[in-house]
């Protein structure tokens, strides 16, 4: 994976280093390069959210359904171990999207010099939010991705005859628990974008006025 950065960002650079204009142009390409990448990332969201959605009916189903009816519990537990699984083919498409927006947002560090301290200190306002934007967003994906193990062990624990209530429970606490700091990280993730994106639109402004 690492390999694969390394190539998109010499290859951006290089691209950068043709395609002329001032740094402040470039840097303005830069910011939809990564605006264009994240598109796709809107339409996994979508998707995802469908997904859950329909793994949390079947969980509701399994609540439903009696421990001796094992052939209705069997089918279940199948759907829902094939939407986990989607789930996280879904989301790795989302994370690959992210991957590409903060290596165009690399692209900042190949610029020349920008005229204009104002401008300078927008430029490097601008990479900060967008770096621990980024970072929340690690802190998203390590979430989610446990958010998927710990539903998949749910899954196989109300498959299993001989379960018990409390062990159910107690999972389904962990899961809960994980759904709050996955929330809070969402918002969090969200007000930096927000955030970012005022700042690239002052940036802009100003560099039509300069």
């Amino acid at each position: 994976m690492n390999k694969k950065v390394i190539m998109s960002i010499a290859s951006a650079a290089c691209l950068l280093a043709a395609c002329g204009g001032t740094p402040e142009e470039q840097a303005v390409d830069v910011f939809e390069e990564a605006a264009q990448a994240e598109s796709e990332f809107v339409k996994q969201q979508e998707t995802l959210s469908d997904l859950e959605k329909k793994e949390q009916n079947i969980f509701q189903d399994m609540m439903a359904v009696s421990k001796e009816e094992e052939s209705k519990i069997k089918e279940l537990g199948e759907e829902a171990d094939k939407i986990l699984k989607e789930r996280a083919e879904v989301f790795a498409k989302e994370q690959e999207a992210m991957e590409k927006s903060a290596s165009a947002i690399e692209e900042l560090d190949e610029l020349g010099n920008i005229e204009g301290e104002r401008l300078n200190e927008q430029l490097g306002e601008l990479r900060k939010t967008a770096g621990a934007r980024y970072k929340e967003y690690d802190e998203i994906e390590t979430l989610y991705t446990e958010n998927i193990e710990l539903n998949e062990k749910l899954f196989d624990m109300m498959e299993d005859k001989e379960a018990k209530l409390k062990d159910v429970e107690g999972q389904l606490e962990k899961i809960n628990a994980g759904s709050e700091k996955l929330i809070q990280a969402n918002e969090k993730f969200n007000q930096l974008t927000n955030q970012f994106n005022k700042q690239r639109a002052a940036f802009e402004e100003a560099l039509s006025k300069s």
